[in-house]
């Protein structure tokens, strides 16, 4: 059995790769228990203030020097877990494999200071200019150092035009082990629930989910309830967040949606349970991350309307799911009220987005790392 050394984030709350880590662990130990275990950096040391010290340590006593593979998780904000795999590969020449979550503007964000402050255009400016000289240089050595799993095609694709072809394409599992069945579709007798899940930015398109509320016939508004979960991720989007709250009580949408916050992991089965479909209005995004909220959907069979934007090409409109033209709240009112009005297609896209979450469930993705490893 091989073993390997899982470089992941530690417990911060709302850390959305440390969730993915956790449910990755626990699949792992259900899927792969023949194949490869998984040790957690972050078991093997006390949780100092000086990581590099416990490592140190580690390193005299040949802990890290034992395991076959060295496996890293790193998006936008994982600085902490880039530099500790960088500190491990100074003394040890474990092979090593890096999942980029938002490849590859993860890799062109690696200092925790760019990302706190980032909102400020001085900022971006500073990080843009590192990037173009001492980051590449750094960017150059991690890409030669590692290979690399990244989440969607997307991503595989914006790596290539990089010139890195060490590059394997593992897609994200769904968030949720759930076995489902074609035959669990139901009708739908209430009003319909429509669904947002997610941080809520403007580049998450709450602002055109309810400009479409708005602009639909008074019919079919009293047919459906909005349930939004989600919070700002940071204080620059909390303008945002009170402008969409304030657009509600100005339209008079106040008995149709409903704000309900973050949700931690084991409210999320409650969320995706209760709503008939989801809405995912994201306006374009220059990274080639997959949708988090896309598969705990999947995960619960739930059809969706997403915007026509490269993050959700492996859904096929009028199949599993409607899609609508990005930035389009006219377009977007239009693809609801479709749902709304013909039941039957909910049930056409819930059977077949059941078929397509087979694809991503955590079984067959941990099939897809037991190959590579």
């Amino acid at each position: 059995m091989k073993r390997i050394l899982y470089i992941r984030p530690q417990e911060i709350s709302k850390s959305g790769i440390r969730k993915y880590s956790q449910l990755f662990l626990e699949m792992s130990k259900k899927y792969a228990k023949d194949d490869y275990i998984l040790v957690d950096f972050n078991e093997l040391i006390n949780k100092s203030n000086n990581t590099f010290l416990e490592i140190d340590v580690l390193l005299e006593k040949n802990i890290l020097n034992n395991f076959d593979y060295i496996l890293t998780e790193i998006g936008l904000n994982e600085t902490r877990e880039f530099f500790i795999l960088k500190y491990i590969q100074h003394y040890i020449d474990t092979k090593s494999f890096v999942v980029l979550h938002d490849a590859p503007k993860s890799i062109n964000n690696l200092f925790q200071f760019f990302w706190k402050y980032e909102q400020y255009k001085v900022i971006r400016i500073i990080r843009r200019i590192f990037n173009m000289t001492l980051g590449k240089s750094i960017e150059k050595s991690f890409f030669k150092r590692n290979s690399f799993i990244v989440l969607s095609k997307k991503a595989l694709l914006m790596m290539k035009t990089k010139k890195i072809n060490d590059v394997f394409f593992i897609p994200l599992m769904n968030f949720f082990d759930t076995k489902l069945k074609k035959n669990e579709v139901n009708i739908i007798d209430e009003k319909i629930i429509i669904g947002f899940n997610g941080f809520i930015a403007k580049h998450k398109g709450v602002d055109l989910l309810l400009k479409a509320i708005s602009i639909l016939d008074v019919e079919i508004r009293d047919k459906i309830k909005v349930s939004i979960a989600g919070d700002c991720i940071s204080n620059g989007d909390r303008k945002y967040y009170n402008e969409l709250k304030t657009f509600v009580h100005e339209n008079e949408l106040d008995n149709i949606v409903e704000f309900n916050g973050f949700l931690e992991d084991e409210e999320m089965p409650i969320f995706y349970s209760s709503i008939d479909f989801l809405v995912l209005p994201y306006r374009t995004i220059q990274t080639g991350s997959s949708s988090g909220p896309m598969k705990w959907a999947m995960a619960f069979g739930k059809p969706m309307i997403v915007s026509d934007i490269n993050t959700f090409n492996d859904l096929e409109d009028e199949i599993n799911c409607l899609k609508f033209i990005e930035g389009d709240s006219s377009s977007l009112a239009l693809a609801i009220k479709k749902l709304i009005i013909d039941k039957n297609i909910i049930l056409k896209l819930t059977e077949n987005i059941i078929l397509k979450s087979i694809e991503t469930s955590p079984k067959n993705v941990i099939c897809k790392f037991r190959e590579l490893f």
